[in-house]
């Protein structure tokens, strides 16, 4: 990805914005795991179809690469991902083939958070 800087132009009114890391090999993989409601109606009544109401996909795990201060976090620490959201650890990053895991923390503020079978399924990366 290349990019142009553009020292005139104004944070608060650029749509889209970068973060960003150096390619280095000090750098950490985790796992975000986020998760959506197990039923994907409000109420459940008598003759209901249970089957029909479960949500197709409840977890959706993405792969991150972050900093190297990311090897310290212990699992119930909580972090804020640049840009993107607060999440908890929930394994502490080990080594390169045992990353760490982290699980979004919904605060209310993400857009599209719940939805999430919806949105796997339309991406074409859904599993029940």
């Amino acid at each position: 990805m290349t990019g142009e800087l553009h020292l005139q132009g104004d944070v608060k009114s650029t749509e889209k914005k970068v973060t960003w890391l150096p390619e280095t090999p000090d750098n950490v993989a985790f796992t975000l795991s986020e998760f959506d409601y197990l039923i994907k109606v409000p109420n459940l009544d008598e003759g209901d179809d249970f089957l029909a109401a479960l949500n197709p996909v409840t977890r959706l795990d993405t792969t991150l690469v972050g900093e190297p201060a990311l090897r310290s976090l212990k699992p119930g620490d909580i972090v804020q991902l640049e840009r993107r959201c607060y999440a908890r650890c929930d394994r502490a990053w080990v080594a390169a083939d045992r990353p760490g895991s982290l699980f979004l923390v919904p605060d209310g503020k993400i857009k599209g958070l719940f939805g999430l079978g919806d949105r796997v399924v339309a991406a074409g990366a859904g599993k029940a």
